[in-house]
């Protein structure tokens, strides 16, 4: 399986990189960790550049699960950003039984409590100029 990576500089003061190594990566934490933070990062960049290869969820425009579905199952090797993933799959169970079969993109989930169904957990490194991810497996090495 090959990594995908995500690396621009936001703002001319931000840098974000992150390497997913998985299809599914999850970024789990508390409430104030980064997670929301890095969402809006990145779905800020996707907006301003017309990214079609970064599409981001999240409650606020999560209303149709047919729709959402619609614009993912054409896409291959984009990546998906899930803000809020517990709120929304609680919602939306059809999206993600979608993302579960899906093995052309490559996601991120946010979630505080969803980690037990995946096994490449990460957590948030956000600095005042960075904006990454830290594998936990990484952390025990």
């Amino acid at each position: 399986m090959k990594k995908k990576r995500i690396r621009f500089k936001y703002m001319d003061f931000i840098d974000v990189d992150i390497e997913l190594k998985q299809h599914y990566t999850v970024i789990n934490g508390d409430s104030a960790t980064g997670k929301t933070y890095m969402y809006e990062v990145i779905s800020q960049y996707a907006l301003e550049n017309n990214s079609d290869d970064i599409i981001c969820i999240t409650l606020d425009n999560c209303l149709d699960s047919t729709s959402i579905i619609d614009k993912i199952k054409n896409k291959n090797e984009a990546i998906i950003i899930i803000d809020m993933a517990d709120s929304i799959f609680s919602r939306s169970p059809e999206i993600k039984e979608f993302i579960e079969q899906d093995r052309k993109n490559y996601y991120i989930i946010m979630s505080r409590t969803f980690a037990k169904m995946y096994t490449e957990l990460a957590r948030p490194i956000i600095s005042k100029n960075m904006v990454s991810i830290q594998y936990k497996m990484d952390l025990v090495q």
